[in-house]
């Protein structure tokens, strides 16, 4: 009976409908799904990196996951919804260029599952993305002052990659580069003038962005724009003659220093006080006092040979206007400052005598006033090569006092004034004058000349009452005539002319006043003649009066040496003045910023049309190579001095430099040689002989 019971109860158990509220398979709500991002048809760049989202819900029960495939694979599931957004999602990065159909598929706890519409994106392939930079430093418009130190910045950064280096430009000029963060450049030694810096970025895929520029301002010194003067230092004599020496020293003489001349006005024959200044012991100088115990060089004339040995030609024979026959040589080559000694004297008396190098190595002396004080000798001498001296008979011609002598491209020597008529004259044989040209302006009394370039001659001032006028001929032209170029500031006579390693013309002291020798009308201030404007701008007054027995002359570090006056002294004078000293003028190039350095030079001499080697560390920054002849100055003329512009090329470690094609160009002896950078600072000179 119990069994029968078990068996009924069982059976209406199984005919019974299901419990209320329980849950069947096969009444289960699928869950529904959408994918919110990326949105259908997006864009990606690879390697890509993209993060999708989907909204999945069910209505009768829970989400357990959302899967997301691609292109039907499976590339990750979240199983919790972000209860900030209610989003399921996953982050599929590094994703390859393609085409891609990206589903979600949500799954219920019933197992119940639903795939979501597809949504198509596309991955386009790798492109780099330029860099990006800025200047941080300097700001825009800053403003400086030269020579100046000028500390440049930048930020840069890459979205895709790495920044390999920074690029500092000035314009179109590389300055240098910085590889690490932070970048910057160091720009030292900045020359006056407006700039526009920018910095160019450079990523590791080799893609470049260049910065917005970048204005800045370096504003001039007084000095780098007027020059400088030093004080007055004490010279041991009145330096009527100044010559530059083949060692870099100064040789210096007066007369023979007589304590009586103020009282009597007389100098003796027969002997002269000389000094060599050891230029190398500034700013303590020291002078070695080395006479020439045979004649009075006082308003001698005189040259160097092409050995570096200084020939002074006549002299004074103890009365003004008495010339002497003697010859003398300083060779500076003999003891520790040099020496004295007699070579074969003229054929004519000389005093107040002009000289010049030839081109074949002898030397040129006319005019001067001979013994008697009469006449002035009219026949020229040329000092051989042999020692002994030639007449020019053929060369007959009464010149003023100290005329101005230039060798020509010709090979003959061109009488530049003072006089109003100019001339050739062929020293070969017995000589031959030619005319050439007369000059814009009536005697040139005083006045000075140079010879700026390769047969390009400037005269300057002079006459009385003085001129402020100039002109300039070119000896090179078929029928070479006399042109006006830019006047001076101040008209001027006892004035020095001296060209500057740049090759402009520096003018210093002179008077403005009439009469001889004007002391009333001195002039101070320093003018600069650029030969590529003809313009004179005015430069840094000097403090003392350099008139009538003054000199000037380049020393080797690119500064002028401006000395003596007086003996006699100047009307307006105390007559008892006599300008023992000197000031040194540094051009405004000297205040520019850094100078440029040779490391080597040749120490034989070098021929003609030659190149040669100038070691240099800054031979990308040169911009310019020039030789000038060693000075020898008296009386307002530089009687040595000339300048020549040589070619050259970078080559390793320095410069490959070409002389000049021939002697008649630059004539045998020895030469300042200068390199200058892009801002005009030349080096501290090497002395080389040439020919």
């Amino acid at each position: 009976m119990k069994t029968i019971l078990i068996i009924v109860v069982a059976l209406l158990v199984c005919l019974l409908p299901p419990v209320l509220g329980q849950k069947g398979k096969k009444d289960n709500k699928q869950p529904v799904v959408n994918i919110t991002a990326p949105v259908n048809n997006a864009t990606f760049n690879a390697p890509a990196n993209i993060t999708i989202s989907a909204t999945a819900t069910d209505s009768d029960g829970t989400i357990t996951k959302v899967e997301f495939y691609s292109n039907g694979t499976l590339i990750g599931t979240d199983t919790t919804r972000d209860t900030t957004t209610n989003l399921y999602s996953i982050q599929w990065n590094n994703v390859a260029a393609g085409s891609y159909s990206l589903t979600a598929k949500a799954t219920d706890n019933a197992q119940g599952s639903t795939t979501s519409s597809p949504v198509n994106i596309t991955v386009n392939a790798q492109t780099n993305r330029p860099p990006t930079v800025s200047i941080t430093k300097p700001v825009n418009n800053a403003a400086f002052t030269a020579p100046a130190a000028i500390t440049i910045e930048a930020t840069a950064s890459d979205t895709d990659g790495t920044i390999v280096k920074v690029e500092f430009f000035q314009g179109a000029t590389r300055l240098g580069e910085d590889t690490t963060t932070p970048y910057s450049y160091e720009w030292r030694d900045v020359g006056a003038g407006s700039y526009s810096l920018t910095a160019k970025a450079t990523d590791n895929a080799n893609a470049t962005t260049t910065s917005s520029a970048v204005g800045v301002t370096v504003n001039p010194t007084t000095e780098s724009m007027y020059g400088q003067w030093s004080a007055p230092f004490a010279w041991q004599d009145v330096a009527i003659h100044l010559h530059v020496l083949p060692n870099g020293n100064v040789l210096s003489w007066a007369d023979d220093m007589n304590q009586d001349y103020h009282t009597n006005g007389t100098r003796a024959r027969g002997r002269t006080n000389a000094y060599v200044w050891d230029i190398g012991t500034s700013p303590n100088p020291h002078f070695e006092q080395i006479n020439n115990e045979s004649t009075n060089l006082f308003c001698s004339g005189h040259a160097f040979l092409p050995d570096g040995r200084l020939l002074i030609m006549g002299g004074h024979e103890g009365k003004d206007g008495h010339g002497s026959t003697d010859s003398n040589i300083f060779d500076y080559r003999v003891g520790t400052y040099g020496s004295w000694n007699r070579t074969s004297p003229m054929a004519h008396a000389r005093w107040y005598p002009s000289a010049v190098s030839l081109a074949n190595g002898e030397v040129l002396t006319l005019s001067g006033s001979d013994d008697s004080a009469a006449t002035s000798p009219e026949f020229p001498e040329v000092y051989q090569t042999d020692g002994r001296w030639r007449t020019l008979t053929g060369a007959q011609f009464r010149l003023p006092l100290y005329p101005f002598l230039h060798v020509a491209p010709n090979g003959k020597v061109f009488l530049a004034g003072p006089g109003q008529a100019t001339y050739y004259l062929d020293t070969s044989g017995t000589g031959l004058w030619t005319f050439l040209a007369n000059g814009t302006f009536s005697s040139r009394d005083y006045g000075t000349s140079v010879i700026y370039g390769d047969g390009k001659v400037l005269v300057i001032g002079g006459g009385d009452p003085p001129t402020k006028t100039a002109e300039v001929i070119n000896l090179n032209a078929a029928s070479p005539t006399w042109q006006s170029t830019g006047s001076m500031v101040n008209a001027r006579r006892q004035h020095y002319a001296t060209l500057l390693p740049d090759g402009k013309v520096l003018v210093t002291g002179g008077t403005s006043g009439a009469g001889f020798n004007n002391a009333t009308g001195a002039v101070f201030a320093a003018e600069m003649w650029d030969p590529a404007t003809g313009s004179w701008s005015t430069m840094a007054s000097m403090q003392v009066p350099r008139l009538y027995h003054s000199t000037a002359v380049l020393l080797p570090d690119g500064r002028v040496l401006s000395a003596g006056g007086g003996r006699p002294a100047a009307s307006g004078e105390d007559p008892l003045t006599e300008h023992r000293d000197a000031e040194i003028y540094s051009p405004p190039y000297m205040f520019k910023g850094a100078r440029p350095t040779i490391t080597s030079a040749p120490t034989t001499s070098v021929g003609y049309n030659q190149t040669f080697f100038v070691g240099t560390p800054e031979a990308t920054s040169i911009t310019k190579v020039t030789l000038i002849r060693l000075s020898s100055a008296t009386h307002a003329f530089n009687m040595n001095q000339r300048i020549n512009n040589l070619s050259f090329s970078q080559g390793s470690g320095g410069l490959n430099v070409t002389t000049p094609l021939n002697n008649n160009l630059c004539p045998p002896g020895h030469y300042m040689l200068f390199i200058l950078n892009g801002n005009g600072v030349p080096s501290v000179a090497k002395i080389i002989q040439v020919g």
